[in-house]
């Protein structure tokens, strides 16, 4: 089942708070479209969602923890979609 074109709710509600975000993330962590695989965006992209919600998660409730399922997002498709994207650009 997907959910507004991406694999899960998880994974959109990912791209549509961090979308915007990543990329120069992932720059700055030093993506070159002919050296990084599209894992390696994914473990980067992965790393900046966990570092900046970290702290936030530990506040709440633990209801509200046990709701939040950051292992049913595709880290790959997000990867696979900026890699893309910064693909065309380059052409």
């Amino acid at each position: 089942m997907s959910y507004n074109g991406w694999k899960n709710r998880e994974t959109w509600l990912v791209n549509l708070y961090f979308g915007d975000d990543i990329i120069e993330y992932v720059y700055e962590a030093g993506f070159n479209p002919e050296k990084w695989a599209i894992s390696d965006i994914a473990d980067a992209y992965k790393e900046y969602v966990f570092s900046c919600i970290e702290e936030e998660i530990e506040n709440l409730s633990p209801f509200i923890r046990d709701l939040i399922n950051l292992d049913m997002v595709d880290w790959y498709t997000l990867a696979k979609n900026i890699y893309e994207e910064e693909q065309w650009r380059e052409a």
